[in-house]
């Protein structure tokens, strides 16, 4: 799928899926890159993005499907990242942006040491969204950045032979600043997602015991 060129405040954008331009974990002044956005733990906490589990397993997917993440580009800065995680692929399951502390994700030589199932032996063919991140440095708020790596993502799935995407967000995802980069059920009806059940992420968790809905898109006729 071809990337897509926007303009957001009469720059530039293109939104494409990550690649090889996009060097995961690396020193981004070695890769000759910017990374204008920051996804967990918060707008106001430190961390750091991406971390190393994240990065492996990032790099797994990448070589097994083709992408892990559709990213929106200003030049040589990353403006926009929505990340997917293929279900029951064969990796371990990873932890996004839900207060996800990096000794809570698995290990970065447990990452390494699986193997992903072969999208051809895949059933069903499945991914899963949760965040979508914008520059948090560049005043890129509401500007539609995030709708259209959405669409695109929808669109890119489709292309590739997905069958369905899914995720669940909360209610009100601005109660707590480290749930800021969960889009609200609205952002993904925009992109043309159905709002499911109604239920909270993990009744069990002071965290993440909090109202949201499940939301999905059928890919396939």
């Amino acid at each position: 799928m071809n990337p897509q060129a926007i303009l957001v405040d009469g720059v530039p954008t293109e939104i494409r899926p990550m690649g090889e331009d996009y060097v995961v974990g690396e020193d981004p002044a070695e890769a000759g890159i910017e990374y204008a956005i920051k996804c967990w733990p918060g707008k106001n906490e430190p961390g750091v993005w991406p971390n190393p589990p994240i990065a492996a397993y990032f790099r797994k997917i990448m070589k097994a499907y083709g992408a892990s993440a559709i990213t929106a580009w200003q030049g040589k800065s990353l403006v926009g990242f929505l990340p997917f995680m293929p279900v029951n692929c064969g990796m371990p399951e990873m932890l996004f942006c839900v207060v996800a502390p990096v000794d809570a994700q698995p290990s970065v030589e447990s990452i390494q040491a699986a193997e992903a199932i072969p999208f051809e032996q895949l059933s069903p063919k499945v991914l899963k969204v949760q965040c979508a991140s914008v520059a948090w440095n560049k005043d890129m708020y509401r500007k539609g950045i995030g709708t259209v790596m959405a669409r695109y993502l929808v669109e890119w799935a489709r292309e590739n032979g997905w069958e369905r995407i899914q995720g669940w967000t909360f209610g009100n995802p601005d109660i707590d600043d480290a749930y800021r980069w969960l889009p609200s059920i609205e952002f993904w009806e925009k992109a043309d997602f159905q709002r499911g059940k109604a239920r909270v992420f993990d009744p069990d968790s002071p965290h993440t015991n909090k109202p949201g809905f499940d939301f999905s898109i059928e890919l396939t006729a």
